[in-house]
């Protein structure tokens, strides 16, 4: 069965749920976190894939709410965490800003166990699985793959877009928004330019991958992309 992969929602609901209804009836769905945070409806976000059980990997942004939340408890201020310059207050807003909201902290203990990164047996026509993280996992650092001891930060804050060929698997990832990470301090194209698509997806049959992240709460685009056909199906922000 096909699996459809949603990129970086950021809280942007209304066009979540547009973007489910472009997807087949029948579309089993897979996250690739950053669900909340930015937009303005992170708590409805949750819910609603929670409510669904779709499945979901952790990101980097609901790492930062989880420490936070951990922190705030031992008496530290919300401006002493990295969650406080990284887009929380409108999180805050849909949990009424309240630190003790019940389902505030019912999301935090269903977060919590969000795996890293989800492996399927699923194959693309090179006969790679696919691997879905938040951000890029097969690195040129990890040549001999092993993901039992990548480094877990890896999963969540990797942004270098990986360069060796691979023949196990095909990673599906966001985190890095193709708008502002492709380019270096020159403007210029850091990838080849062939693998920018039309649809501001990056996707490298050859050497194994796709970004997904099309900057959906910077009036962007929400993507989701079908493995192992690389079908590419969009909604643009109307939040």
């Amino acid at each position: 069965m096909s699996k459809w992969i949603i990129g970086d929602v950021h809280g942007c609901y209304d066009t979540l749920l547009a973007l489910i209804n472009k997807l087949p009836k029948e579309a089993e769905i897979v996250f690739v976190g950053d669900l909340i945070d930015r937009g303005e409806n992170s708590k409805k976000v949750i819910k609603l894939i929670r409510d669904n059980n779709y499945l979901c990997v952790l990101g980097n942004h609901e790492e930062m709410m989880i420490d936070a939340i951990k922190e705030l408890k031992e008496g530290w201020k919300i401006t002493s965490t990295g969650w406080s310059f990284n887009g929380y207050a409108p999180t805050m807003e849909s949990y009424n800003r309240d630190f003790d909201n019940k389902d505030l902290l019912n999301d935090i203990e269903w977060l919590k166990t969000l795996p890293k990164y989800l492996k399927f047996d699923e194959e693309d026509e090179k006969g790679r699985k696919l691997i879905v993280s938040h951000a890029p996992c097969l690195d040129e650092f990890q040549n001999v793959l092993d993901l039992d001891y990548i480094d877990d930060g890896y999963f969540l804050w990797n942004r270098k877009i990986p360069k060796i060929k691979q023949d196990e698997y095909f990673n599906i990832f966001g985190h890095n928004i193709v708008k502002y990470f492709i380019y270096n301090k020159c403007k210029e194209l850091k990838i080849d330019r062939s693998i920018l698509k039309k649809d501001g997806t990056l996707l490298d049959i050859n050497i194994g991958y796709a970004d997904i992240d099309t900057g959906c709460f910077d009036k962007g685009m929400l993507s989701a992309i079908e493995f192992p056909s690389m079908k590419v199906i969009q909604q643009k922000n109307i939040e």
